[in-house]
């Protein structure tokens, strides 16, 4: 070979082996557009950890939060046992660490490990609700209502007997947020079996069975909370629209108009308008 062709030869591979160093490395550079995507699903981690908080705490558990938010799922867990062993003797905040912690472990389909986490979390602060989910004492109306006559949460504040039922019910309520219908059904199921009288299971499986189109199941499950509890407001709420969704608009009033009644702030408006925010209700349901 002459050394000139050598040469050519030889610059033409240096040529192609510099072309696929920089592809490579390009590669490995975020884009423009992924850099700002990336950007974005950080934004909106800080928007929603910033809505779903419920406690003041320190910036371990924001980062915690921040990267079960963006999915970094084997970071957050570490960081969420390292924290648990931290706050041992502040119970409220290892038991949102607990909670959040199992919500990792169902991202990562480890479902056993989850249950334990929950259950742990629940004995650690066993009035955890009212702490860590505010927004389970708010009515279908919107309104916090402690007043006797009737129940407007969502979910229990306080643990049940035995506490496991508890961990299966928590397990269903993150199960459900992830769609994850028939597995959130079957931890609300044995939440049930282990504690017959959970209303709040029952609510849950009629607002999951609502989602899935099984209304006769919706129903029932309604019903059965009801027959349970007959002051929460939930269950009538949701008996409400599935027997709305199901064309029963005469019994759909009936139990939309419990849920009014059963809020002490409405007592003096006057049966014209208490039949106006019925309407109202049906014609909510009807349109989606």
């Amino acid at each position: 070979m002459k050394l000139s062709s050598f040469g050519s030869s030889l610059g033409a591979c240096l040529t192609l082996a510099v072309i696929a160093l920089t592809q490579s490395v390009a590669a490995q550079i975020p884009s423009t557009a992924d850099r700002a995507a990336e950007e974005e699903k950080r934004t909106n981690c800080t928007h929603q950890e910033a809505e779903d908080r419920t406690l003041v705490v320190d910036p371990d558990l924001n980062t915690a939060d921040m990267l079960l938010c963006l999915g970094r799922l084997d970071e957050a867990i570490a960081t969420y046992n390292r924290l648990i062993l931290r706050y041992e003797l502040v119970t409220v905040y290892a038991s949102y660490a607990s909670f959040q912690l199992g919500n990792a472990l169902v991202r990562q389909n480890n479902l056993e490990e989850a249950l334990l986490v929950l259950q742990r979390g629940i004995e650690l602060d066993p009035l955890y609700g009212s702490a860590l989910f505010p927004e389970r004492n708010q009515s279908p109306l919107g309104e916090i209502n402690f007043n006797d006559a009737a129940d407007h949460k969502q979910g229990p504040t306080v643990s049940q007997d035995p506490v496991e039922a508890s961990a299966y019910f928590e397990l269903g309520q993150i199960l459900e947020k992830e769609r994850r219908w028939e597995e959130a059904i079957a931890a609300s199921e044995q939440a049930i079996q282990l504690s017959p009288q959970f209303a709040y299971a029952y609510n849950t499986l009629a607002r999951i069975f609502y989602q899935q189109n099984r209304l006769e199941e919706s129903i029932a499950a309604s019903r059965n909370a009801i027959a349970l509890n007959p002051k929460l407001s939930w269950g009538y709420y949701n008996l409400g629209k599935a027997l709305a969704a199901r064309g029963e608009l005469a019994a759909a009033r009936e139990a939309f108009r419990q849920v009014i009644d059963f809020h002490s702030s409405l007592e003096t408006i006057g049966d014209r308008y208490k039949e106006e925010m019925v309407d109202e209700l049906l014609a909510d349901v009807l349109k989606k």
